[in-house]
């Protein structure tokens, strides 16, 4: 497992979700790659990830449920989503993260929408969801260890 799989939706926290992600692979060493799932605009999230190296999916169908089967797959070891897609909504957390929250089967770090992108700035804040209040692989604590140290406020 050393994939870190960055879920975009092509909003303007897709650019922290991206540098967030390539942060933490760069970190593990892992392989970065780009999950969007196409609601009628996949324009723009190509438009976030022109100049990346790394390989982008374009999936079809319910997001939540698309990024919860591409986070199955054995190789993925963290999967990096915003925590919702605009700066100022009437809920503290969309219904894409909150469906994957409780669904996803690897490691999930959520971006807040406000984080400038990394590596310019370290994120602020990273919500880190865990079952049972057991972190689920020692991936996911190293992952945390990097986090802080490069600045960041974790709530796990």
């Amino acid at each position: 497992m050393t994939t870190v799989l960055a879920a975009i939706d092509g909003s303007g926290a897709s650019v922290a979700v991206l540098g967030v992600g390539m942060g933490i692979s760069n970190v593990l060493r892992g392989r970065f790659e780009v999950l969007h799932v196409d609601t009628g605009m996949p324009l723009r999230a190509l438009f976030h990830t022109q100049g990346l190296d790394a390989p982008l999916t374009i999936a079809h169908g319910d997001a939540a449920t698309e990024i919860v089967r591409a986070a199955k797959r054995a190789d993925v070891a963290i999967v990096v989503t915003a925590l919702r897609n605009r700066v100022i909504a009437h809920r503290p957390i969309g219904a894409t993260a909150r469906a994957v929250i409780d669904a996803a089967p690897r490691g999930l770090v959520v971006v807040p929408p406000i984080v400038a992108p990394w590596p310019h700035h370290p994120c602020p804040l990273v919500l880190v969801p865990v079952g049972d209040g057991v972190m689920a692989s020692p991936i996911e604590s190293d992952v945390l260890a990097m986090l802080v140290q490069a600045g960041s406020e974790v709530v796990l």
